[in-house]
């Protein structure tokens, strides 16, 4: 029988050895006689195994003529000798005795041909099974720049044209250290099961099931994870890895999971020990977390890439399908196979060894559900499945917890993992998984379905979510090991807020309510104080992001109604909760500021005249249009408030007024915004000032209509005509494009440093036109959003040899923090000051030398 065939690959240059193996399957056995000695037996063995097993024996026992054997042979030999005597007519008594003896000959010789094939069989199991293993350990030891480079098992790394430095720092067993200083570099580990270790600068990558590229210049390293997850390890300065080490490790300062469809920049001087005290919360911002480009995604170096990868998975799951229809079923239905079977589990009689036989039967059907999964046959790819399960079950806890069965069934499983949730053979995969005993593991291979089953449809995402779901709730509450519990719910935390920006196939009310257990397991996990306040107030902005994009989603007719108001209405009421004491006008303040739209979007859905009458639009986007124009627009957020928490507000006032338009700017992302006088609650026009994007501005807001006109940037004019809060930002590029650097903008991405390169240009003009020598590398931005630019080591044109630094507060149009040096002699201003007053404070200074004496 070809047992546990999957387990390994096949030795291409060695050839196929169990092909021999099958030319001796027909032995010179009286079936009769061997049925009559073991049918009693048979009764009670359910399935009826092949022939090959007696095959792969007698193949065995010629290797082994020279093996020493036990008496029972011997014992054959003698009987054979003296029952081949002729014997003449013999009495009644000696015929007895001659039956007798001819029986013990039989019995004796069926014994021992049993004997030898369990013995020979399994010998002839482990030599294949060796064989494997040397064919998965062939070692890897340099990269080839030009080359794919096939890291074992199943693993790829390549890199672009142009200049790579990379290295092969370790190798053991399945673990890879890999040192990479400079270049592209592109990996491909989502059928590996290789325990892989990149060095970038200070950090350590930490694939996945990934698949990944690398661009790295020595100080900034820009990850791209297009598939799987990629785990970054912070090294403190002068740590060195030298053994493989895993996302749960305590050798890091700090660690950050980089999902699928994500970028992060590792900018290696913001490595330091200050990272030891953030959360993932604050990681995700200093690192610059965002969704990949569209402008990376199509670049050719990823295309390329993709495609090649695709061809490399293709050639790997067709030889994996030839390698399934070569070997065939490996237990034929047959009484003779069945008595091999049973032969081999009960005439042995030590217990480590029946254990051994017990083994290979068991992956003797796991092969053969495969076989026939692959054939299309699944009722017997069941049976054959319950038979393993069977199996299984029969063996000793200590036996399913050894190395060698992990080993086995790791193998199994990632052979398995290159077939998608679509293929006939991906129900065997799902089903293995289940039997792992390590907990952690079948969560994480859980994790794997679910991204695998976003590349098929949405019934089979959200069957892979509910399956991953079902065992991490078995992993809840497993507090031994409290440091690596507190990064797997942290991980698992980051991932299912991943899942919620980018895919709305998850927007539905039990999967934010799963998300809910999570956050509540995490939450726990931290005590009070700072750190705890941080992750509740992320856990609030998240919400408020998921908001944002079921808005996003709905439009684009991917939510139902139905679905978004209970989502929705969830959402609202988890923000409540996680307000502790705070009153419903603090939570209607919050909503304000965050979302100046969400009540219209409320409204909207329980509108059904709106959002079911083709009349108002041919979608929810042009219906909800519809909604606005009809709408009550100042109290939208408070009918929301009302509608979900049940109780009522006051009636308005001017200062309602006010705040509702302060929530809108807020929501706007307009900082450091003041908002002229309101005379009364019916006042359309109010006079407003702010920064967005670095840009101060003046502009009337409409309340009618959400919007600014006679929009004043850097004093002038820009559009007297209504613009859109959202387009403001866009308008002012427009006006201002004669900038030396063109960036293009991706969503998500920041736009801040096309503002603050203008406004360092128009504060280096301002400086100069008062009288100061300044060039445009001497500004520098301080706070973007505040709008707060360094000016530093200038002069005035009649002191070329005073130097004076500040920080110029664009808003307030004054310098602060003024260090004026006069022969070496430091002074400091704290206070505000014009810059015609900064003058004045370095032409005082000049009057004084270093003693405080008068130079004239």
């Amino acid at each position: 029988m070809n047992y546990m065939w999957f387990f390994k690959k096949k030795d291409k240059k060695k050839g196929d050895s169990t092909k021999n193996a099958e030319k001796t399957a027909d032995l010179p056995v009286d079936k009769n006689v061997l049925g009559a000695l073991v049918e009693p037996k048979i009764e009670s063995v359910k399935e009826e195994p092949s022939v090959k097993s007696a095959a792969k024996a007698e193949v065995k026992a010629q290797t082994n003529k020279n093996e020493p054997v036990d008496a029972k042979p011997d014992a054959h030999k003698k009987l054979e000798k003296s029952s081949s005597k002729k014997q003449a007519s013999p009495a009644p008594e000696t015929l007895d005795s001659n039956i007798f003896v001819a029986g013990n000959l039989v019995k004796a010789g069926v014994f021992m041909t049993i004997s030898i094939l369990a013995v020979v069989g399994n010998f002839f199991i482990e030599n294949q099974m060796a064989i494997g293993s040397d064919i998965l350990n062939e070692e890897f030891t340099e990269f080839i720049y030009t080359e794919s480079n096939e890291i074992p098992n199943n693993g790829v790394i390549r890199f672009d044209e142009g200049s790579n430095i990379a290295a092969v720092q370790s190798v053991s067993d399945d673990e890879y250290i890999f040192v990479f200083d400079e270049g592209d570099l592109w990996g491909n580990f989502l059928i590996s099961d290789a325990k892989v270790n990149i060095l970038v600068g200070k950090t350590v990558l930490i694939p996945d099931k990934a698949q990944f590229s690398i661009e790295y210049d020595g100080e900034k390293a820009i990850l791209d994870v297009f598939d799987g997850d990629v785990y970054v390890g912070f090294l403190d300065s002068g740590l060195e890895v030298t053994d493989y080490t895993d996302q749960y490790s305590d050798i890091f300062i700090n660690k950050l999971l980089v999902p699928r469809d994500t970028q992060v920049v590792l900018t290696m001087s913001k490595v330091t020990e200050k990272l030891s005290t953030l959360l993932t919360t604050k990681l995700v911002k200093e690192f610059k977390y965002s969704v990949i480009p569209t402008s990376v995604k199509d670049s050719m170096w990823v295309t390329t890439n993709e495609n090649r990868d695709q061809n490399f998975l293709d050639d790997e799951k067709q030889s994996l399908v030839s390698e399934i229809i070569h070997y065939g079923q490996s237990v034929n239905d047959g009484k003779f196979a069945e008595f091999i079977f049973w032969s081999e589990e009960n005439l042995t009689f030590v217990p480590e060894k029946k254990n051994s036989i017990i083994f290979d039967h068991l992956f003797a059907y796991l092969d053969d559900a495969i076989y026939y999964a692959n054939e299309g046959d699944l009722e017997s790819s069941k049976k054959s499945w319950q038979e393993f399960k069977d199996n299984l079950a029969s063996l000793p806890i200590s036996v399913k917890q050894s190395e060698e069965y992990i080993r086995t069934i790791d193998s199994y499983i990632n052979r398995l993992s290159i077939f998608d949730p679509g293929d006939k053979q991906y129900f065997i995969f799902n089903e293995l998984v289940l039997t792992q005993p390590d907990k952690y593991k079948v969560v994480n291979l859980l994790w794997r379905d679910v991204y695998a089953s976003l590349n098929e449809n949405d019934a089979i995402a959200e069957e892979a979510l509910s399956n991953y779901y079902n065992e991490f709730d078995e992993t809840l509450g497993d507090y031994e090991d409290y440091a690596l519990y507190k990064d797997y719910i942290t991980y698992q935390n980051q991932l299912f807020d991943n899942l919620f920006l980018r895919y709305p196939v998850f927007y539905k009310d039990f999967y934010f309510e799963i998300k809910g257990v999570i956050e509540r397991e995490l939450m726990d996990l931290f005590e009070e104080g700072r750190l705890k306040d941080e992750l509740r107030q992320a856990m609030i902005d998240a919400k408020f992001d998921f908001m944002k994009r079921l808005m996003k989603f709905f439009f684009e007719e991917d939510i139902s109604v139905d679905e978004a108001k209970k989502i929705l209405s969830r959402l609202n009421q988890d923000i409540k909760d996680l307000m502790p004491g705070e009153s419903n006008a603090a939570v209607l303040d919050l909503f304000e500021s965050k979302l100046d739209d969400i009540g219209d979007f409320w409204g909207y859905l329980n509108s059904s005249e709106y959002h079911m009458l083709k009349i108002y639009g041919a979608n929810h986007e042009e219906k909800y249009q519809s909604y606005l124009e009809d709408r009550d627009l100042i109290w939208s957020v408070i009918d929301f408030q009302e509608d979900v928490l049940g109780e009522s507000f006051t009636e308005i006032t001017v200062e309602d007024v006010r705040k509702e338009v302060s929530s809108i700017l807020e929501a706007a992302e307009i900082r450091d915004y003041d908002i002229g006088g309101i005379e009364d609650v019916s006042q359309r026009y109010v006079k407003v000032n702010g920064v967005v994007g670095g840009y101060p501005f003046e502009a009337l807001y409409d309340r009618d209509k959400i919007s600014v006109k006679d929009v004043f940037v850097y004093d002038d004019l820009i559009s007297d005509r209504s613009v859109k809060l959202h387009n403001l930002l866009p308008l002012i590029h427009e006006q201002f494009s004669e900038l030396d650097e063109a960036i293009v903008l991706e969503e998500e991405q920041t736009i801040e440093s096309i503002a603050e390169r203008h406004a360092r240009l128009y504060i280096r003009d301002l400086v100069v036109d008062a009288g100061f020598i300044a060039e445009l590398e001497d500004v520098s931005v301080v706070n973007s959003e505040e709008a707060i630019y360094r000016i530093e080591q200038v002069t005035l044109e009649t002191y070329a040899d005073i130097l004076v630094t500040f920080d110029y507060v664009m808003t307030e149009e004054k310098a602060s923090n003024v260090f004026i040096s006069v022969g070496g002699r430091p002074s400091v201003f704290e206070d505000q000051y014009t810059l015609d007053e900064v003058k004045s404070i370095i032409q005082a200074e000049a009057d004084f030398d270093s003693d405080g004496g008068l130079v004239r």
